[in-house]
């Protein structure tokens, strides 16, 4: 884990700690219908788009480097997978995030018997 939070850079902490926070506010409202002063499919979705412009950077610089006679090959591979941590981080969160809101006990009953 730690190796895998290194290779997505600087700002995967914070975008695993705003997403734990994403997590436990859906959970809290699906397990409780509460509402609360944050919304997790807002903040899921800014997390993802976050990630996702993370990404964007990082391949970014994988690719300004494939021109480049004096660069090995084999470290494109590293630099994808590198640059696609975050996107991986991104979309574990939302996942997480969506799967707690779509299992609200008001949600279900709403839904009736199956």
């Amino acid at each position: 884990m730690l190796d895998f939070m290194h290779a997505g850079g600087m700002l995967m902490w914070p975008l695993l700690g705003l997403g734990v926070v994403a997590v436990v506010a859906a959970v809290r409202r699906a397990l409780h219908n509460a509402e609360g002063a944050i919304d997790p499919g807002k903040l899921a979705r800014a997390l993802l788009a976050g990630s996702l412009a993370w990404c964007g950077l990082g391949l970014a610089k994988v690719a300004s480097c494939a021109f480049d006679p004096n660069v090995d090959p084999r470290l494109f591979v590293i630099g994808f997978g590198e640059a696609l941590s975050p996107a991986i981080l991104g979309l574990s969160i939302y996942a997480l995030v969506a799967l707690a809101s779509s299992l609200s006990p008001a949600r279900l009953s709403a839904r009736g018997p199956a």
